[in-house]
């Protein structure tokens, strides 16, 4: 269950449906629906005024070792700075990716999405498996690349679904 704090500005709304929408079309075994109340929330989408230079928005970590989701995510909507439902919807899919256990397709070179000065993530025994079938190098369109330019619409690519497909 997704809920959306009462401090986004209303485009976020719309955007929220759109990243349950992209989930639940897909036809996993997992299913997101949206709820009014935090306290009833698996993810609830916290508002930030800030989380550091250019940080669009932060999850609130991996799934627990019990297969819970992360708890929620947060935005940052005055750095994000649209009102554009695709965009802000594909931040919120990607945060929620995180919080349900994908890591960044370009975990191994952040660099390839987000240009210099972007170190990696670590080292790429934590936390990075490869799924069968899809690539070892990361994907010029996935919803998982680690930076997002400002507008850009990331909907799930085939190797995006097989990825989802094989955990879900």
């Amino acid at each position: 269950m997704v809920s959306l704090s009462s401090q986004f500005p209303a485009a976020y709304s719309a955007a929220i449906d759109e990243a349950i929408l992209r989930y639940n079309s897909a036809n996993l075994q997992l299913h997101f629906t949206r709820v009014a109340n935090d306290a009833a929330s698996d993810l609830p989408v916290k508002y930030s005024a800030d989380l550091g230079p250019g940080v669009l928005g932060q999850s609130g970590g991996f799934p627990s070792s019990a297969g819970n989701p992360a708890p929620g995510f947060t935005l940052v909507p005055n750095v994000i700075n649209s009102t554009n439902t695709n965009y802000i919807g594909t931040i919120m899919a990607h945060e929620m990716g995180h919080c349900i256990g994908m890591r960044h397709t370009d975990y191994y070179n952040r660099q390839y999405s987000c240009g210099g000065g972007k170190s990696n993530e670590g080292a790429s025994t934590v936390g990075a498996i490869l799924i069968p079938g899809t690539p070892s190098l990361a994907e010029p369109n996935s919803w998982m690349l680690a930076c997002v330019g400002s507008g850009v619409n990331r909907p799930f690519t085939a190797n995006d679904l097989t990825a989802l497909n094989y955990i879900y």
